[in-house]
């Protein structure tokens, strides 16, 4: 379970109920004792606990559990703003998706992940990728007026999108225009 450590970091708790291991994973790999990582565990359990997810004998038995490493070829973050994505990562691989732990780049995985997103969202035609209003919230002309990108296929208002901006209603009503968002234009082609 992904969880945020209240000061920005995120970091993977992974719980194994048969076996009673539990791995408490830092992208910085700071070493944590294991009266801490105990403590986590403990915090981790009262959770599952509070939404019904386990049954109060597991906590009873918590002090038994084995406190495991983390394995020392997982990727480490050598930024302060990459910790989700470490985290997706490590839980990718916990879960058989990815085997891939030396070669991490958090460039590419971040580039990967808006893609699969944009990918996999659902039918959002009436919302701007930017703001996330649809084109019915203000009777402003400039607000409502929208065009879809060429690339992603997302909506964007004219004033919410800088390519818009410049454009004349006439023009964004056009059979013809084309555009490419400002998300779109600053990746590279796949």
């Amino acid at each position: 379970m992904p969880y945020n450590t209240g000061q920005n970091h995120w970091k993977l708790a992974v719980a194994n109920f048969q076996q009673k291991t539990f791995i408490d994973l830092d992208p910085f790999f700071v070493n944590e004792t294991e009266k801490s990582t105990k403590a986590t565990l403990h915090k981790f359990i009262k959770y599952l606990l509070n939404r019904n997810k386990v049954g109060y004998e597991v906590l009873d038995d918590v002090e038994k559990w084995e406190i495991i490493s983390a394995p020392s070829n997982l990727p480490r973050q050598s930024d302060v703003v990459s910790c989700g994505l470490y985290v997706i990562h490590y839980a990718s691989i916990i879960i058989g998706h990815s085997v891939d732990t030396e070669d991490f780049d958090p460039v590419t995985s971040r580039r990967k992940l808006a893609y699969l997103l944009l990918e996999q969202a659902g039918d959002m035609r009436h919302l701007c990728g930017q703001c996330g209003h649809d084109q019915y919230s203000t009777n402003n002309k400039n607000f409502s007026l929208m065009a879809q990108c060429s690339n992603c296929l997302r909506w964007f208002h004219r004033r919410c999108a800088p390519a818009l901006k410049k454009a004349t209603c006439e023009e964004i009503n056009a059979s013809t225009f084309q555009f490419c968002c400002h998300i779109c234009g600053s990746f590279p082609s796949q």
